[in-house]
């Protein structure tokens, strides 16, 4: 019996799916298909471990393009062990054509985007760098202030609503998450972490509407830039250490400083000179190296380590409209929500 806890058995890596097969896929009466099934074969380290989109790799994302029939994007994924003592998983990956399948709005088929507002929202936060040169705000003698700044600071928000076919849990699981790549949005440009989203949904409950759900999409930006020349910036990713200024988003970059460090017999306070001669607990806490000791020199950088409070995601299921002036005026009846 293969080792438990090599990382391969046989052809495959553990927790790494491959593709076995396609399902049984359906057409309409031209011939076009509607819904095709992906399958995928996984091995778990132990029977008991389930395999889900988040400990799998390999696998699509929700609101992926089909490879070969690009009127198609992924719907779901369903995960079935393929007996209760097994570590073999099959996953099934559904692409179905959507409302948003062709294109964000247009088309007779497609969603109708009813409502666009842009605007600002106010939020309060502790200056941790000058907006203008990215610098930490150190005083003259490269430490922390003893009180922390707080400030008001405009976020640029978007909101739109759109009438939709469908309704797709998926859309609504990504609210509260930022953009793990760079998106654009009604001729706006997000780098990654810049932009966080709230997606809502109403069920009409009228079954003849030919758009049946109204969903709320509100997109708020963030910006918060550090200098990674003069900050030695760490948990960010590769173009935080190439230097320049550097837009962490919804990122927050915290000093590494405290009042103990590391020694060779564990964690000891850290002690100042009191200017007497001999040696006190600082009142403030003191600037680290990143490795948990005060730093060699007193002209080292400082230390920032970033932290991510929202979880990075994908937003290719959410299909946003990527240029404004794509979006037409629709008339009547709010976007032509009538039956069809």
């Amino acid at each position: 019996m293969p080792d438990p806890q090599s990382s391969r058995i046989g052809k495959f890596t553990i927790k790494t799916a491959r593709y076995s097969e396609r399902g049984t896929f359906q057409i309409d009466e031209k011939g076009t298909p509607v819904s095709v099934p992906e399958i995928y074969t996984v091995v778990m380290p132990d029977a008991e471990t389930r395999a889900t989109a988040s400990n799998v790799s390999g696998l699509p994302d929700v609101g992926d393009t089909h490879d070969v029939f690009t009127n198609l994007e992924c719907t779901g994924l369903a995960f079935d062990q393929v007996d209760p003592t097994s570590r073999v998983w099959k996953i099934t990956a559904t692409y179905e054509r959507t409302s948003s399948s062709v294109s964000s709005q247009g088309g007779e088929d497609d969603a109708r985007v009813t409502a666009l507002e842009w605007g600002f929202v106010s939020h309060t936060r502790e200056l941790v760098a000058d907006a203008n040169n990215g610098l930490l705000v150190l005083n003259s003698a490269g430490d922390c202030f003893d009180k922390a700044v707080e400030v008001d600071v405009p976020d640029l928000q978007i909101h739109f609503a759109r009438l939709e076919k469908k309704f797709v849990p998926a859309k609504l699981k990504l609210t509260g998450t930022v953009n793990k790549e760079e998106v654009e949005i009604l001729g706006w440009t997000f780098p990654p972490y810049t932009a966080r989203v709230q997606v809502t949904c109403r069920d009409t409950l009228d079954a003849d509407a030919k758009y049946r759900f109204e969903y709320s999409y509100t997109i708020t930006a963030r910006s918060c830039v550090v200098d990674a020349t003069n900050t030695d910036v760490r948990n960010a990713d590769d173009a935080a250490q190439q230097g320049g200024l550097y837009d962490l988003g919804y990122r927050i970059p915290i000093l590494d400083a405290g009042f103990n460090q590391l020694t060779a017999d564990g964690k000891a306070k850290i002690l100042i000179d009191d200017g007497n001669g001999g040696l006190s607990e600082p009142a403030l806490p003191q600037m680290l190296d990143g490795s948990g000791h005060v730093p060699a020199s007193a002209g080292a950088i400082p230390v920032a380590f970033v932290f991510s409070p929202y979880k990075a995601e994908r937003w290719t299921a959410l299909k946003l409209p990527t240029d404004y002036t794509a979006v037409e005026p629709s008339g009547g009846n709010n976007g032509g929500n009538g039956n069809a």
